[in-house]
């Protein structure tokens, strides 16, 4: 799936990292991190997920978080950059693959 990201250079104590976040960050959209660099894309009201959406009992975001910690590579959703944000905000387009479904199981 083709994206469009912001692109935000963080001054960090071990050098200068980019920060990746959505353009339009919505609810029920995600990027899922790995290493801080985003690799999936999760949009609750995709049609993929609509069976998978009813186990979530309530809070999506709280299930889908504890999904990825579980998962042996520990992925994300949040970024985890301390630093300095630089004012320079680049977009960028990426190609992301949707987050499996077998993930959410």
């Amino acid at each position: 799936m083709k994206l469009r990201l912001n692109v935000t250079p963080v001054y960090t104590v071990l050098g200068i990292k980019l920060l990746y976040q959505l353009c339009d960050a919505a609810d029920g959209k995600h990027l899922i991190y790995l290493n801080n660099i985003p690799v999936y894309y999760f949009n609750i009201f995709d049609e993929m997920y609509k069976d998978i959406i009813i186990s979530f009992n309530g809070n999506p975001e709280t299930h889908l978080s504890r999904k990825l910690k579980s998962h042996p590579e520990k992925f994300t959703l949040r970024p985890s950059i301390c630093g300095l944000r630089s004012s320079k905000l680049r977009h960028r387009w990426f190609y992301l693959d949707k987050l499996p479904v077998s993930f959410l199981g």
